[in-house]
């Protein structure tokens, strides 16, 4: 059996019309919803240990 790297979330269409905005508008420099989304999980489980 193949083992898959990647895993899919669902997500309301309005939360991914936000994530979207900020992408265009942020100078942040997000390429894709999911290195922003990524970034963002990351940031938030790790913050948690603190």
């Amino acid at each position: 059996m193949v083992e898959h790297k990647y895993s899919q979330v669902s997500l309301p269409r309005n939360l991914v019309d936000l994530i979207d905005k900020e992408i265009q508008d942020s100078k942040l420099g997000y390429r894709s919803r999911a290195e922003f989304v990524s970034d963002l999980i990351r940031k938030a489980l790790l913050g948690k240990r603190s």
